[in-house]
């Protein structure tokens, strides 16, 4: 008896399995070498060695990541698809943002327009714009992580052994990449009152 493995996906649980003698099946032999250097400088050496043994034998040899190359597929394309429809998302959201905010500095030129008058300084108003995307920002993120812990419980079957659909280095990269991503399309927005002067801010209709 030994213990439960994985015999064909990393996602494997409790699959049953059993071990035959190689006498009784196709007599393939499996050897794994560790390595302490590039797995692919030992691939020809140790083919050459082993075809001295037995120069008939079919013999392949491959690094460890290359034979998981299949177990690693649905992972490795869920990823991709995952991290694609993620970079358009980011790319709408910023998009989006960027017009919510022209508008919302268009309505308000005239107000800017007087807290300048008024002495009002540059930076001033670049935090009143920023902190308005920022609300805007903080609601959105705060929607979409604590709707991503439910939505994305099916993906879990698709990660590898250690990472879960609530990893927290996850969900902080995603936050700060959020956070950065918004910055740009806030800070658009903010330039435009402070090139246009006072009193043409107080007559903009």
């Amino acid at each position: 008896m030994v213990r439960d493995s994985k015999y064909a996906w990393l996602s494997d649980h409790e699959r049953p399995a059993y071990f035959e003698s190689h006498t009784m099946s196709v007599p393939v032999v499996h050897f794994m070498v560790r390595a302490g250097v590039d797995p692919e400088s030992l691939v020809r050496p140790l083919r050459r060695a082993m075809l001295d043994v037995d120069p008939s034998a079919a013999i392949e040899v491959k690094p460890m990541r290359r034979a998981l190359g299949m177990a690693l597929l649905p992972s490795r394309v869920g990823a991709f698809l995952l991290g694609l429809m993620g970079a358009l998302s980011l790319a709408l959201t910023a998009n989006g943002l960027h017009g919510l905010m022209s508008y919302s500095v268009a309505r308000r030129i005239r107000e800017i327009g007087l807290r300048i008058a008024l002495g009002a300084t540059p930076a001033r108003i670049r935090r009143l714009v920023f902190a308005e995307g920022a609300w805007l920002v903080g609601i959105g993120l705060g929607i979409g992580l604590l709707a991503s812990v439910f939505l994305t419980k099916p993906l879990a079957q698709f990660l590898v052994e250690g990472l879960t659909h609530t990893d927290p280095l996850t969900y902080l990269a995603v936050t700060v990449l959020t956070l950065l991503a918004a910055t740009l399309p806030c800070a658009l927005p903010a330039r435009r009152p402070l090139r246009i002067h006072p009193m043409e801010a107080l007559r903009y209709e």
